[in-house]
C-alpha cells in the first residue's frame, strides 16, 4: 500500500510542476521584463553581473539574491526559466508539506491540499508565480526562505534525537561542526537577504523552533550552528533593509498623511488587503482551531499551526514600517498561512 501511495505521490509531484511549466511557458514577458532585460544584454561576464546588482543595490533595491537570479536568467532563453521556475514552485509545495506535523508517509491528500492552497489562493498568482521577475522576487525568494526553515527544522529534530556528547570529545566532529555552522551562516544570509518581510518571517520560525527546542529539555544548550543560522539571517535582513536603493526609493513614496496618521494608514490599508486576499482562509483557520480545542486537542499538538499564524500576523503588519507596497508583498505570508491552515487540519 505505501509503494502505491509513493507511486501516485510522485506522478502528482511531476503533474504539478508541468501544470506550472504550462501557466510559466504561456506567460510572456512583461513590463519589468523587458527593463531588467535590456540591463542583461549589457552583461557579458560574472563582473558585469555584480556590476549591475551593485548599481541596482545603490540605486533602487537591497534584495540582491533575487536579483542576482532575475538578471542571469534573463540572459537566457525563457524556457529555461519556466522550467526552473516550475521545480521551484513544486519546491515550495513539497516544503509546506513536509512542515505539517503528524503526517503520514507520501500522505496525497496532504500535498494536493498545499497545492491547491497556493494555487487558488495564493497571492495575486499570475505576478507572484508566472511572471518572470515577479516570481524570482516572490516564489523564489519565499522558496529559499522556506528552504531555510525547513533545513534548520530538520536539523534540531535530528538534533534532539542524538546522545548528548561532550564538547572536544572528538576532534573531527569538532572541525564538522564548524564546517556546518560555516554553511548554515552563509544559507542563513541568503535566506535573509530574499525580502524584506518574509525574510523576517523565516528568521522569527526559526527563532520559535530553536526556542522549543530548549523548552523540551532544559539542560540543552544551543550548538554553535543554531546560534550563526540565526546571526546569517539578521545579517542578510540587515545588509538588505540598509541598502541605500532601499532608502531612496522610500523618499520617493507619496503618502496622505505624516508621523503617526502615516503609520495608522499604513494599518488600515494592510488590514483592508488582509480581508481582501485571506478573509477566506482565516475563516477556514479559525473554524479548525475551534474544531480541535472542541476535540479536547491539546495545545502541544498546536504548537507549529499556532506559530505559523503568529509569524504570518508579524510578516503581514511589518510593513507597516515600510512605504506601502503591492499586495504582491503579501505572497510569503500567504504561504505561512497556508502552512499554518495545513497543520491545523491535519489535527481535526
Amino acid at each position: 500500500m505505501e509503494k502505491f501511495r509513493k507511486q501516485i505521490f510522485i506522478v502528482l509531484t511531476i503533474c504539478i510542476a508541468g501544470a506550472v511549466f504550462l501557466f510559466s511557458y504561456l506567460t510572456p514577458m512583461l513590463s519589468d521584463d523587458f527593463l531588467y532585460g535590456m540591463d542583461a544584454a549589457e552583461i557579458h561576464s560574472v563582473a558585469d553581473l555584480f556590476r549591475q546588482e551593485y548599481e541596482h543595490y545603490m540605486g533602487h533595491s537591497g534584495r540582491s539574491v533575487v536579483h542576482l537570479f532575475v538578471r542571469s536568467f534573463l540572459k537566457c532563453p525563457l524556457t529555461v526559466f519556466d522550467i526552473c521556475n516550475s521545480l521551484v514552485f513544486t519546491a515550495v509545495v513539497l516544503m509546506m508539506y513536509a512542515n505539517v506535523a503528524g503526517r503520514k508517509k507520501y500522505d496525497i491528500r496532504l500535498l494536493l491540499c498545499a497545492f491547491f492552497l497556493i494555487w487558488f489562493k495564493g497571492v495575486s498568482f499570475e505576478e507572484t508565480v508566472l511572471w518572470q521577475v515577479g516570481a524570482t522576487n516572490y516564489l523564489w525568494g519565499t522558496c529559499i526562505i522556506l528552504g531555510f526553515v525547513t533545513l534548520y527544522r530538520h536539523l534540531l529534530k535530528k538534533e534532539a534525537r542524538l546522545p548528548a556528547v561532550e564538547d572536544g570529545k572528538n576532534g573531527m566532529n569538532a572541525v564538522k561542526g564548524i564546517g556546518k555552522a560555516l554553511l548554515i551562516f552563509l544559507f542563513g544570509v541568503a535566506a535573509g537577504w530574499c525580502n524584506e518581510n518574509t525574510s523576517g518571517g523565516g528568521f522569527l520560525l526559526c527563532a520559535c523552533f530553536l526556542g522549543l527546542y530548549l523548552l523540551e529539555d532544559r539542560k540543552r544548550r544551543p550548538a554553535t550552528w543554531m546560534l550563526t543560522g540565526l546571526v546569517g539571517q539578521l545579517i542578510g535582513i540587515f545588509m538588505m533593509v540598509m541598502s541605500p536603493g532601499e532608502r531612496l526609493r522610500a523618499t520617493f513614496a507619496e503618502e496622505e498623511h505624516s508621523g503617526f496618521l502615516k503609520y495608522l494608514g499604513r494599518f488600515q490599508k494592510l488590514t483592508l488587503s488582509v480581508r481582501e486576499e485571506f478573509f477566506l482562509l482565516l475563516g477556514i483557520w479559525i473554524l479548525l482551531f475551534v474544531l480541535c480545542r472542541v476535540q479536547k486537542c491539546t495545545w502541544e499538538r498546536l504548537q507549529i499551526t499556532l506559530i505559523y499564524m503568529f509569524v504570518f500576523l508579524a510578516t503581514t503588519y511589518a510593513l507597516v514600517a515600510a512605504a506601502p507596497a503591492q499586495p504582491r508583498a503579501l505572497f510569503g505570508a500567504g504561504v505561512f498561512l497556508s502552512i499554518a491552515i495545513l497543520n491545523v487540519l491535519w489535527q481535526v
